[in-house]
């Protein structure tokens, strides 16, 4: 039959009949194509940023302006990843009309769908990287069920830089 067919099944990594949409937060880690050091390098334990890297930061910064019930900090860009808190508060998270950004209902999936195809789309802007792959499929995320995970997620994100040159996991030398 057709390739549909012959491509694996996609497996999700959600929790099943969890609410994306609802009041929360969430600790996110999305990955750069292939695993690519595209986002900058970590110079003595500090992120220095590529022009492609600040374009992530700026786009991530910018998402509340689009979903003005997240609030997305804390967040740290590493070379070929990063990881976010992402904060939905209230009854509701809406987009705002005209918003380069805009989508509804405004549930995790959709506020990092959005992002991605935001970064996507200025990266390919400039000359050279019109057909550039910027993502990696998918992105991890955990729901922070307390206080006490919630410290675990500040804390994970702030050490990250440090923990570069022994994380094998990112880390591509």
């Amino acid at each position: 039959m057709g390739q549909k067919q012959d491509m694996p099944q996609r497996r999700s990594i959600r929790l099943p009949d969890y609410d994306y949409a609802q009041p929360g937060a969430y600790f996110v880690t999305i990955v750069a194509h292939q695993h690519l050091c595209i986002f900058g390098k970590i110079t003595d334990g500090r992120v220095d940023l590529s022009d492609i890297g600040k374009i992530v930061e700026e786009t991530w910064h910018e998402i509340p302006e689009h979903f003005p019930n997240v609030i997305n900090e804390p967040v740290v860009i590493m070379p070929n990843h990063m990881h976010g808190v992402i904060v939905i508060q209230g009854q509701s998270s809406r987009a705002t009309r005209g918003s380069p950004l805009r989508n509804d209902p405004a549930a995790l999936g959709v506020i990092i769908g959005a992002f991605k195809s935001t970064v996507t789309r200025k990266i390919r802007r400039i000359k050279g990287y019109e057909h550039y792959q910027v993502w990696q499929r998918n992105y991890y995320e955990h729901v922070i069920r307390d206080e006490a995970d919630f410290q675990r997620a500040l804390d994970y994100i702030e050490a990250n830089p440090q923990n570069w040159e022994n994380d094998p996991q990112y880390h591509t030398p």
